[in-house]
């Protein structure tokens, strides 16, 4: 690895933004906080599930 970053002159993978913060997603959370304030989101109660 350090040879290719020697060669490359760069890191051997891509860095990209968090998707999170994308203008796609924080459209779609504004879409389902209105949709929370509106009454429109059903939520249901229902049990953890663990993992082992």
């Amino acid at each position: 690895m350090q040879k290719k970053v020697g060669r490359e002159y760069r890191i051997p993978f891509e860095i990209s933004a968090d998707p999170f913060y994308s203008e796609r997603n924080l459209r779609y959370l504004e879409s389902v906080m209105q949709d929370v304030k509106d009454g429109k989101a059903h939520f249901a109660e229902h049990d953890l599930i663990e993992v082992d």
